[in-house]
């Protein structure tokens, strides 16, 4: 947020003195908030790893097939200074109601879960040379004569 008036247009950021990146702005006002997308930075790792994608049957009565999959993403943060980082991942939505989906266990919670989306938030604050695991899981039933695509 700035007290003063920001014209629209190409930026050079500094930090420290160091040179960081280029972007640019859109015009904003005197008060408004804004993002400045650097793009990757070298002092902060995202890695995510598929734990389980395991395929089986909902129930022997109801003849639904279910597919069970679980992801670890891992974040590091091998800067000196803390560092507040927003990570999203995305679960399949159905748009069909014979499929459903479902989030299943989630360590720790998304700050947020759109359903419509699929979409899962979640932000971090990393203290220095610290890493974080988030784990979650989500499941896909479908009828046993139908096949989903996908996946």
């Amino acid at each position: 947020m700035t007290d003063a008036l920001f014209l629209a247009g190409p930026v050079q950021v500094f930090a420290g003195g160091d040179f960081i990146g280029m972007g640019r702005l859109q015009t904003t006002a005197s008060t408004e908030g804004f993002s400045l997308h650097l793009g990757v930075d070298e002092g902060l790792r995202v890695k995510r790893e598929e734990l389980k994608d395991r395929r089986g049957k909902a129930g022997i009565f109801n003849k639904r097939k279910r597919q069970t999959y679980a992801y670890k993403i891992t974040v590091e943060n091998f800067k000196d200074r803390a560092q507040r980082v927003t990570v999203y991942d995305q679960i399949p939505v159905s748009a069909n109601d014979e499929i459903k989906v479902a989030l299943g266990e989630t360590s720790p919670k998304p700050a947020t879960v759109e359903e419509a989306t699929g979409k899962l938030t979640w932000k971090l604050t990393l203290k220095p040379r610290e890493k974080q695991e988030l784990v979650y899981e989500f499941s896909v039933e479908w009828p046993q004569d139908r096949s989903v695509h996908g996946l």
